[in-house]
């Protein structure tokens, strides 16, 4: 039983992503627009997103998915 556990666990950290980006101090510092690296997106907790997709003109048209 031991050994099959084992097995699978190694067979699952086997499966994972190999490739990463680290994250730096720069790269908090001055976030991407599509990526939250923490929680309010930036230092200064603004949280305000740059992304532009819905504003004040679509805005009302969404609709639940």
């Amino acid at each position: 039983m031991i050994r099959t556990t084992l097995l699978a666990a190694a067979l699952l950290l086997a499966t994972q992503v190999k490739t990463f980006t680290p994250v730096t101090q720069k790269m908090l510092e001055t976030p991407s627009a599509n990526d939250w690296l923490m929680f309010s997106r930036t230092y200064d907790a603004q949280r305000y997103s740059p992304l532009n997709q819905i504003n004040k003109q679509n805005v009302g048209q969404l609709r639940l998915a």
